[in-house]
């Protein structure tokens, strides 16, 4: 972007007026309140996911495709539901004990399970976040 061409988002502090200020500090400073959206702010979240590789010796590409919006009857973000319910998934299969890894996973190897990932989706579908799936034989 033109703003980080510029050396808006740049963690080296620099001096100004003989103070030492970082530009990703006063980038941030500057913008948060365009970055934060009104209550009840239709927005949405758009997400696809690719996965290239070899299933039982046959090459494919696997979609998965997103959409998702504000929820009226909720009053739930997309952003929040599309990351928080995910995050909820994750707890609860711990508190299930179907993960039991002791440290911090990162969602991509928590999904590197199948039942894992397979689990996120369903519990997903179930509060309304649903997935279009496509495979592709390459």
């Amino acid at each position: 972007s033109a703003l980080k061409a510029a050396g808006f988002f740049e963690k080296s502090p620099l001096t100004v007026n003989n103070t030492a200020i970082r530009p990703i500090d006063f980038t941030s400073k500057v913008l948060i309140n365009d970055w934060k959206l009104p209550t009840q702010e239709p927005e949405f979240t758009v997400m696809r996911i690719e996965i290239t590789g070899r299933q039982d010796g046959i090459a494919k590409k696997v979609s998965y495709n997103l959409y998702d919006e504000y929820d009226d009857a909720t009053q739930l973000s997309s952003m929040g539901r599309t990351t928080g319910f995910t995050a909820t998934a994750c707890a609860e299969m711990v508190l299930q004990g179907r993960f039991f890894a002791k440290g911090v996973f990162p969602l991509e190897l928590v999904g590197m399970d199948a039942d894992n990932a397979e689990f996120i989706l369903d519990y997903q579908a179930q509060r309304g976040i649903h997935y279009q799936k496509t495979v592709q034989v390459l």
